[in-house]
């Protein structure tokens, strides 16, 4: 990793997503908080990670959208970003 790199304790570089900032793309990745408890301990695992990750890809993110049964329910748009 560059020096100028940041490392959280679950090992995620955290300057990553600045890099990136300019590019216009989608990502897609599954909601892990509102759902079932897993009942391992990798089940609780995985969900903690993705969940973090999730977070992190969100705050990089100038818009953000929830698809619920197909419906988009738009989390952040890039006029609430400025205005902060």
């Amino acid at each position: 990793m560059a020096s100028s790199s940041t490392v959280s304790r679950s090992g995620l570089r955290t300057d990553c997503c600045a890099a990136i900032r300019t590019s216009s793309f989608t990502v897609v990745s599954n909601e892990v908080g509102a759902g079932v408890h897993p009942e391992t301990a990798t089940g609780m695992r995985f969900r903690d990670l993705l969940g973090g990750v999730n977070q992190r890809v969100a705050a990089a993110c100038d818009t953000v959208v929830l698809m619920v049964a197909g419906v988009p329910l738009t989390v952040k748009t890039p006029s609430a970003t400025r205005e902060r």
